[in-house]
């Protein structure tokens, strides 16, 4: 703003100044051309004093929005680990906004000291109010899922290998959302294998599009 004050300033100043030099020159300089130049800088002035007050206005109610919207998001936990009573794993996405959230996928899941494949039964929910969950169970017995996850002694048949996925196994999962007014955001978190319910490390919420 400042900035186009001083524009109008030098012009009004060039415009004055230069028909006073002349004259003092003895050059005679028409009255009415700098009326009427006097009025076409006002009317840009106008112009230009409007269209940035818009534009400011505008920007500011987007930054507001933006804002609100990221708020929101923040609202979204993840957590994930072992669910012993079904013999699989679970990431358990959590709404605890005003707002429900649309399009919640399954991104990845890892963890540590482990190279599984994770797929989820279901890898998308259309609409998510509170609570979602992915649920990933063993194909059969000889899935890798199923051999990470074998009972710990003393329940250990002869022959049956230990569990490589263990109480201090970190766990990483990552979920992609939309909210209702369109924006796309990543989160992540870690925890520990029997961690599930609350977060053990929350991710900054990511915005993706």
């Amino acid at each position: 703003m400042a900035a186009a004050v001083w524009a109008v300033a030098a012009v009004v100043a060039i415009i004055f100044g230069i028909p006073t030099l002349l004259t003092i020159a003895g050059i005679h300089v028409d009255a009415g051309l700098i009326v009427n130049s006097l009025a076409a800088m006002g009317a840009f002035s106008a112009a230009a004093v409007a269209l940035w007050v818009a534009t400011s206005d505008r920007r500011e109610r987007q930054s507001q929005s933006d804002a609100a919207d990221e708020a929101q998001a923040k609202l979204i936990s993840v957590s994930s680990g072992v669910h012993h009573a079904r013999d699989g794993l679970d990431i358990l996405v959590r709404n605890v906004g005003e707002r429900p959230i649309v399009d919640v996928e399954f991104v990845s899941l890892t963890i540590s000291g482990h190279s599984l494949q994770l797929r989820p039964r279901i890898d998308k929910f259309s609409i998510v109010e509170k609570d979602a969950q992915f649920q990933f169970e063993p194909t059969g017995t000889d899935d890798p899922l199923a051999i990470a996850l074998q009972s710990p002694e003393p329940f250990l048949r002869p022959g049956r290998p230990e569990p490589t996925i263990v109480q201090d196994s970190v766990f990483t999962a990552t979920v992609q959302f939309c909210d209702l007014n369109g924006n796309v955001w990543q989160r992540s978190a870690q925890n520990h294998a029997n961690d599930t319910r609350e977060p053990h490390i929350l991710g900054p919420v990511v915005r993706i599009r």
